[in-house]
């Protein structure tokens, strides 16, 4: 979700999940709080976890977590049809 679209809706309870940059867990995660400065947000309007994106939705909802708005985009799990 491109940062405007949080800013003009006032979205502010967003979890970006299956996010990643290529890299694991620290670098990933020093590099999401990167981004979150790079488009305009404080450093501390934001978390960044590495969890069980499905058990930590599951969570959340058992909670009575409520969000804005979720982007869910996961990896690509198969190469190819082939490996599907």
């Amino acid at each position: 979700m491109q940062a405007n679209w949080v800013q003009h809706f006032g979205f502010e309870r967003v979890p970006n999940c299956h996010c990643y940059t290529g890299a694991f867990t620290a670098p990933a995660l020093q590099s999401g709080q990167a981004h979150v400065r790079a488009n305009g947000f404080a450093a501390g309007c934001s978390e960044c976890f590495d969890v069980d994106v499905n058990q930590s939705l599951r969570d959340s909802q058992q909670a009575g977590r409520r969000f804005d708005a979720i982007v869910l985009d996961p990896p690509k799990f198969a190469p190819t049809a082939a490996h599907a």
